[in-house]
């Protein structure tokens, strides 16, 4: 008969075996879990930033949506066009010249150095600097002077002129670790770029950039990884959305909703804060230099008929240069009605019977549909006797070409964008005498221009806007056609999305199945 010291000898065994196997099971959990949450959230873009990760390079698309997985501005908008705190937690107008912002005191950079004043400092001396004449962000917040620490916490920002609208631009005045930027140069920083998002760069190709989550960050990721990918053709970016390859798929068509939703994923149309223009370039001797002749085609196009055609009726028709969100934007201006007839007109009192050729530059591939949009536009134009040759070029070459000037046609599809202020005007920083090379100046009209920016009374800033949209639409330095909307695909798992005036909530999403 067994002996007592056998039977818990066994129980010993029994026990060592029952933790063992309690053990292998842990970690085959904990190896699922790593596994299900290190998946990899791949996001497809027509184009990626042209300068890397430079956050002052452009303010515009295709940057902004990358440069929210990298940085943080000092404010942000929410879905209701309210700005809120964000690394900023406080602002106050002293004068109208200085303003003090107060921080946030619980951010890190992503290398572990804490953000201070010093950072907006350093930022706000970089982009009142000569090496900032180029950036795009520095055109944007060319009013800014100078930028004092008054503590670890509290900035004081002065502007050349009076500036009520500051905290609305703060969502583009991205903090960057101010060691890391002054060793490297904007170049260096560009490709290893440091900032307080939710992930870090691990590596940037022409054709993607791949993140590792930031863990320390102030706002810290669901999600392990994040690549973003540069699908320049729209039919690519939705076959990789519904063969796997890709979670979200940016810019897609209307017509696409059916074969989306038919893999069990989600299609969202969501506004881009974005009205579509085809911009005139009037600083050259063309017959576009005429407002007549501007007007002429702005009736010329069936913009209803191309818009349930192509957009699948969702994208409002355009009435002004801004959005209907924005500040100032105003309800009682109409859509451009479709009149060939009189467009006709217009053209032979400017002289042109006979119709005349223009050339308009499209990145093919960067909205839905765009080139059956543009060649609809041309048979409505053709219609009146306007020619127009289509010329298609790279996101780089536009993105060139916006910045030097060396446009090879007469105009070009582009938008009038609200974002980031959330403001009318923000467009005529764009669009109009404001830019170093413009393509459409007025100078008559920039003293009213500057009079509504620097206005701090809130019922004339309302009344001075609506007075310069008027005035934009009776000038119409550009075709304007709609309201832009952006059509989204997410695949099954993808949740808690969101983008806000083109601002991604990277920090939320969650991505639940382990693998696609």
């Amino acid at each position: 008969m067994p002996s007592v010291r056998f039977y818990r000898g066994l129980a010993r065994a029994a026990a060592v075996l029952t933790l063992a196997a309690q053990l292998f099971m842990a970690q085959l959990a904990t190896a699922y879990l790593s596994t299900a949450q290190a998946a990899t959230l791949r996001l497809g873009l027509f184009g990626l930033p042209s300068h890397g990760g430079n956050p002052y390079s452009l303010a515009g698309m295709p940057d902004i949506l990358t440069m929210s997985a990298m940085f943080d501005g000092l404010t942000r908008f929410d879905a209701n066009g309210t700005l809120h705190p964000w690394l900023a937690v406080a602002w106050e107008n002293v004068d109208q010249l200085t303003w003090i912002i107060r921080l946030r005191q619980d951010v890190r950079f992503s290398n572990g150095t804490p953000f201070t004043s010093q950072a907006v400092v350093s930022a706000v001396d970089y982009l009142t600097s000569e090496a900032a004449t180029a950036e795009g962000v520095a055109t944007e917040l060319n009013f800014l002077k100078t930028a004092e620490a008054v503590d670890d916490f509290t900035v004081r920002i002065v502007t050349k002129v009076p500036s009520p609208m500051l905290p609305r631009y703060l969502p583009i005045l991205y903090m960057v670790e101010p060691g890391a930027w002054q060793t490297l140069g904007p170049q260096a920083f560009s490709r290893a770029p440091v900032g307080t998002g939710p992930f870090t760069v691990a590596s940037w190709r022409p054709n993607g950039i791949v993140f590792d989550a930031n863990r320390d960050s102030w706002r810290p990721p669901r999600i392990d990884k994040l690549e973003i990918r540069a699908v320049p053709d729209v039919t690519a970016r939705l076959q990789a959305l519904l063969s796997g390859q890709l979670d979200i798929a940016y810019s897609l068509g209307p017509d696409d909703k059916l074969a989306v939703e038919d893999i069990g994923a989600r299609f969202l149309v969501a506004p881009s804060e974005e009205v579509r223009v085809i911009s005139f370039i009037t600083t050259r001797d063309t017959p576009l230099r005429n407002v007549l002749v501007r007007r002429a085609l702005n009736l010329a196009v069936d913009r209803a008929a191309i818009n349930d055609a192509l957009l699948g009726g969702v994208a409002p028709p355009a009435t002004q240069g801004a959005t209907r969100g924005s500040y100032g934007f105003d309800p009682s201006l109409p859509p451009f009605d479709y009149r060939p007839e009189e467009a006709k007109q217009l053209l032979r009192a400017a002289g042109l019977e006979d119709g005349f050729t223009f050339s308009v530059e499209l990145v093919s591939g960067s909205t839905a549909n765009d080139m059956a949009i543009i060649q609809r536009i041309a048979e409505d134009l053709s219609k009146v006797g306007v020619r127009m040759d289509i010329r298609q070029v790279t996101i780089q070459e536009f993105l060139r070409d916006t910045a030097t000037g060396s446009w090879q046609a007469d105009s070009f599809i582009m938008v009038f964008p609200v974002v980031p202020p959330m403001d009318v005007l923000r467009p005529l920083r764009l669009h109009s005498c404001l830019r170093p090379l413009p393509w459409f100046c007025d100078p008559s009209v920039m003293p009213a221009i500057d009079a509504a920016f620097s206005e701090f009374d809130p019922v004339k800033q309302v009344e001075q806007r609506r007075a310069l949209m008027a005035w934009e639409r009776d000038q119409v330095p550009a075709l304007f056609l709609w309201e832009d909307v952006r059509f989204i695909g997410l695949a099954p798992g993808v949740e808690n999305f969101e983008e806000i005036n083109g601002f991604i909530n990277y920090d939320r999403i969650t991505l639940s199945r382990k693998d696609r």
